[in-house]
């Protein structure tokens, strides 16, 4: 991986409300440039009992966010546009790295 390879801050796939990294990947997903089909710009290690840990995870989860009063889910929505809007830069940045033509198209016309 690059220095311009894409790194997050935690590690893995975000299952039943942590981070969890595959132990034992069965592969990866490599992100490489459309510029520099050489630059990787991102690495992420799959692991297909993490697929099936994120269903279960959504299936004990739905119950109880059907049950959410419509105020309280929306209010989530809205943080998450907040923090969308936050780090919007780093964003579009990522985006970039991964297809340069597509960093215009991040561009939001208006918010």
């Amino acid at each position: 991986m690059t220095d311009r390879a894409v790194r997050f801050d935690r590690p893995g796939d975000y299952l039943d409300g942590r981070f969890v990294v595959a132990e034992h990947p069965e592969e990866e997903i490599v992100t490489r440039s459309p510029a520099d089909l050489d630059a990787v710009v991102g690495v992420h290690p799959v692991a297909v009992e993490h697929v099936e840990q994120a269903v279960a995870a959504a299936r004990r989860a739905f119950p109880a966010w059907r049950r959410t009063p419509r105020e309280e889910r929306e209010a989530l929505l809205y943080r998450y546009q907040q923090a969308l809007r936050d780090h919007f830069e780093e964003l579009v940045l990522a985006i970039a790295r991964a297809s340069p033509s597509a960093s215009q198209r991040a561009l939001p016309t208006s918010w």
